[in-house]
């Protein structure tokens, strides 16, 4: 799973951030590495996102097409997840 950054926490409640945390740790572990995963990922969040905001909240995603990480999107993989994602998002800012 992942770490996390208890300075100025006390134990309590870095404990208690770890504890919160775990599950997504967990799952972005999960999903780590592949892209119809990663994917699967947006459009849960998404979806979970929606269903708890009133209906007319804005819901929208920034996604990096040019990252400087080997191992980061391309330009196709984030041009392919924004049109997997239109139907869920009112907008899409795109990033280089």
């Amino acid at each position: 799973a992942g770490e996390c950054d208890a300075e100025g926490l006390t134990e309590d409640e870095a404990l208690a951030a770890c504890v919160a945390m775990q599950p997504a740790l967990d799952y972005v572990s999960l999903v780590a590495g592949d892209a119809a995963a990663r994917l699967r990922f947006l459009q849960e969040v998404a979806a979970a996102i929606r269903a708890a905001v009133d209906p007319e909240c804005v819901v929208g995603l920034r996604i990096s097409a040019g990252e400087c990480d080997a191992e980061g999107l391309t330009e196709d993989e984030a041009l392919a997840a924004c049109v997997a994602m239109q139907p869920a998002l009112d907008y899409v800012s795109l990033v280089a």
